[in-house]
């Protein structure tokens, strides 16, 4: 009889305890949308700049050439540089010496890590692109090169995938070539396009490059072909409409300035 008394005593002081520790918690009762939400990583371009610490030297390697007034640089970086290569040219018959150099960031293939891009003003207010660098295995790499005077620059094609268009011309004939970046970081050839006056009537021939071998298209192809990869084309096509990257530059000689 007493051993079930203290059974019971027992279960009434343990539903006392559990029933206190209960109404001693604090219940939140604030909104779901004003409770602090977790930071999440921002895209690439946004914020959170992936993989751009992996390029330090590059740009060291630049701000070291500008300051030397185009007289040195580091081979083992930028040897491959037209800048470093011509002394500070533009363009190989020396026009526009000695630009500033900028640098900028951007994810062209779209998988969050940042290619880094280096170009100069040769115009007031633009800037060119002269060499590209991605990351493969974690390592920079460049992947294009050219003169600055030489038309490079980017945009994006009609299902929203980054495109570096490059382009130049001379004495009436003229290249354009269409390239992006693999999963690898390596540049792949998307379309090489070519445009020409033909002396004999004055009028341009259009041809494309398929295989290594040059097949003539109409300009409706060359046309199509261009407004595909957001181009203007090196001949400027009436009503196009150029989906041109902005590219956030600033100078490679203010990076490490605090």
């Amino acid at each position: 009889m007493k051993r079930h008394r203290f059974l019971i005593l027992f279960q009434i002081v343990s539903i006392v305890l559990l029933c206190a520790a209960c109404n001693s918690q604090t219940i939140n009762t604030t909104p779901l949308e004003d409770m602090p939400q977790p930071t999440l990583p921002t895209l690439a371009g946004e914020g959170i700049v992936y993989g751009a610490d992996s390029f330090e030297s590059i740009i060291n390697a630049y701000a070291e050439l500008e300051q030397s007034e185009y007289t040195s640089h580091d081979e083992n970086i930028i040897g491959d540089c037209e800048l470093a290569v011509s002394g500070g040219n533009t363009y190989h018959f020396g026009w526009l010496e000695k630009p500033a150099l900028m640098y900028a960031f951007y994810d062209i293939n779209g998988d969050g890590s940042m290619e880094l891009f280096i170009g100069g003003h040769i115009y007031e207010e633009h800037n060119s692109i002269s060499g590209i660098y991605a990351l493969q295995n974690g390592k920079p790499v460049s992947v294009l090169q050219t003169w600055l005077r030489l038309g490079i620059s980017l945009s994006t094609d009609s299902d929203g995938n980054g495109v570096i268009c490059y382009a130049w011309g001379h004495m009436g004939y003229a290249t354009e070539i269409y390239y992006s970046l693999n999963e690898n970081g390596e540049l792949v050839t998307l379309d090489i396009l070519n445009t020409g006056v033909d002396i004999g009537d004055g009028e341009w021939i259009r041809s494309k490059d398929v295989g290594g071998e040059t097949i003539r298209i109409t300009e409706e192809e060359y046309c199509s072909l261009i407004r595909k990869y957001g181009s203007w084309g090196y001949v400027l096509l009436e009503g196009a409409e150029a989906r041109e990257i902005n590219l956030e530059w600033k100078p490679v000689a203010t990076h490490n300035v605090q």
